[in-house]
């Protein structure tokens, strides 16, 4: 299934380095496809990642993958990212934005 989020950042009182965050939890493996776009902001980092349960002996414990973190020179364009997940089970996929001086964020899905 396709799936659409953005975070806005209304005007607000300013913070320092506050995250925006958005996460989707599904099954594995996937592709996941990608398009940002970040503007307007002094230096923004934007990191896109998949966590997801591993075995470590007899136990379990998260393992993450960051698998883009842009910085203030890539995100000046729309810029595509594609990421293979070859773990089963299920994965979270997290995007989050901060930048050293930002508005709170509000996630919105349309």
């Amino acid at each position: 299934d396709g799936w659409y989020v953005a975070a806005v950042f209304p005007p607000g009182t300013w913070t320092v380095q506050k995250p925006a965050v958005l996460q989707r939890t599904t099954p594995g493996p996937f592709c996941f496809t990608g398009w940002y776009h970040v503007s307007g902001l002094r230096s923004p980092v934007l990191t896109f990642a998949a966590t997801a349960l591993a075995r470590r002996g007899v136990s379990y414990s998260t393992e993450d993958t960051v698998f883009l973190k842009a910085d203030f020179s890539q995100t000046r364009l729309w810029q595509k990212v594609v990421y293979e997940e070859d773990r089963s089970g299920n994965v979270t996929v997290t995007i989050s934005f901060v930048d050293s001086l930002c508005f709170d964020a509000v996630p919105m899905r349309a």
